[in-house]
């Protein structure tokens, strides 16, 4: 909208403690404009900056039309051209875990279509890429006690008892019964069970290489 830059450089003059902020969004589906907003689908009130990073190691909640300093974006390096998919999520993790603060103007001052064929219109997609970028972060968020969601850690579990990594394996599928959102004991005990037998495939699987 005319006024969206003017309104985010705004509130960046005005709050020097913030290094990034975004605002809210009109949705368009095709060529037709709703009065659906974008943050609806979270349904809970933007995060306080404390509460950042462990709210970014499970999804994305930063709105692409942001504004964003100079200094911290060339602090962080930029975009990194290595990640071609959600390359957003993987600078707002960057920025978060390197203690930058972002803020949210809870104004519509953008249009956001939505389109098929689109990586936001096919979950599968927009998935796998949400796990290539958690992946990517595993280390510092690890190091840091922050716990990425129960799926995620789960599916990322499975993907290394795949490669035939089954260390890693436990430590994704023990992660994901202890993840956010809790899982029921149903999933838990999946979960464990998944533990245990990515654990006994471990010496087995030494043993074949070292046959």
């Amino acid at each position: 909208m005319p006024t969206c830059a003017e309104r985010l450089v705004a509130y960046l003059e005005h709050h020097l403690e913030v290094d990034a902020v975004t605002c809210d969004a009109y949705l368009v589906e095709g060529d037709t404009p709703t009065t659906r907003r974008y943050y609806e689908r979270y349904g809970d009130a933007f995060p306080r900056p404390d509460d950042q990073p462990s709210r970014i190691a499970r999804d994305n909640f930063v709105f692409i039309g942001a504004v964003v300093r100079a200094s911290t974006l060339s602090a962080l390096g930029g975009f990194d051209p290595e990640v071609r998919v959600s390359s957003d999520y993987d600078l707002w993790i960057r920025a978060i875990l390197n203690g930058s603060r972002l803020a949210l103007v809870d104004e519509p001052l953008v249009y956001y279509r939505l389109r098929p064929g689109s990586l936001t219109a096919d979950p599968r997609r927009h998935w796998l890429a949400h796990l290539q970028v958690v992946e990517r972060h595993v280390d510092a968020f690890r190091s840091r006690g922050l716990r990425v969601r129960a799926r995620a850690a789960y599916d990322l579990g499975r993907a290394a008892e795949d490669r035939g990594e089954p260390r890693e394996a436990v430590r994704w599928y023990l992660e994901a019964a202890r993840g956010q959102p809790t899982p029921s004991l149903w999933n838990r005990t999946k979960l464990v069970g998944a533990a245990a037998r990515a654990r006994f495939r471990s010496p087995l699987l030494g043993r074949r290489s070292a046959g």
